[in-house]
């Protein structure tokens, strides 16, 4: 696979919230078990001891962009190493609902409207500690309305409960996100972050389905088809 160390492919869905990357996510993940293909469907954060402690922080507006940026590299880190890197050696298909790259949106942001960008929280220095994570062969990005996306979260959290919602899923926040995401897809089609691909996420999910289906095996490997 390139210059990934693996037999396998590892393809991550990332995108604001409310996008319905995971619920692509599990309609991929479906289709491969159905196909008979080793996969694994996983999430960001992880299900860890980092992954937990992280849940908790996220509903905390009071918590650092750094805190936050370095428990999601650890988490990161720890989740590659201990699952996806291994089950990619065996040959597996790995999904990852989100990754890298929202970590560097999201913390930066967050830094940004917090100050801390001149105490170092900025792209680069998340993406240094970041280093030691995989790179994905394929990342999607789905881009939607951040006000559509909302609306989902809100309606998943018991309709108008946003007492549930965590810290970054207010809407002004969610669009400099969108914008960050295609300013990345933009950038990076190939790049030292791997391929990026932006798909229009208003259409049904069916048709949203089917696009990444389509762009998953213009990728992946002969044998996975």
């Amino acid at each position: 696979m390139g210059k990934n160390d693996w037999s396998g492919f590892f393809l991550v869905l990332d995108g604001i919230d409310g996008c319905g990357k995971s619920t692509q996510a599990k309609k991929i993940n479906k289709y491969f078990v159905s196909n008979n293909i080793q996969t694994l469907l996983t999430a960001e954060p992880s299900d860890y001891d980092l992954g937990k402690i992280l849940r908790k922080y996220l509903q905390k507006p009071e918590v650092p962009a750094s805190v936050d940026a370095l428990l999601f590299a650890a988490d990161r880190i720890e989740h590659c190493n201990k699952e996806i890197l291994p089950l990619l050696k065996k040959g597996f298909i790995v999904i990852s609902d989100r990754y890298r790259d929202s970590s560097y949106i999201y913390q930066s942001i967050e830094g940004r409207n917090e100050g801390e960008k001149i105490r170092g929280v900025s792209i680069d220095w998340i993406k240094n500690i970041n280093k030691f994570s995989l790179i994905p062969d394929l990342t999607i990005i789905i881009d939607i309305d951040p006000k559509i996306g909302l609306k989902r979260k809100i309606k998943q959290a018991n309709n108008s409960d946003k007492q549930s919602l965590d810290k970054f899923e207010i809407d002004e926040f969610q669009k400099t996100i969108r914008e960050e995401f295609i300013k990345i897809a933009k950038n990076s089609v190939v790049s030292e972050e791997g391929i990026h691909i932006l798909i229009d996420g208003n259409e049904s999910e069916e048709e949203v389905f089917r696009t990444i289906l389509r762009i998953i095996n213009s990728y992946i490997k002969n044998e996975f088809k």
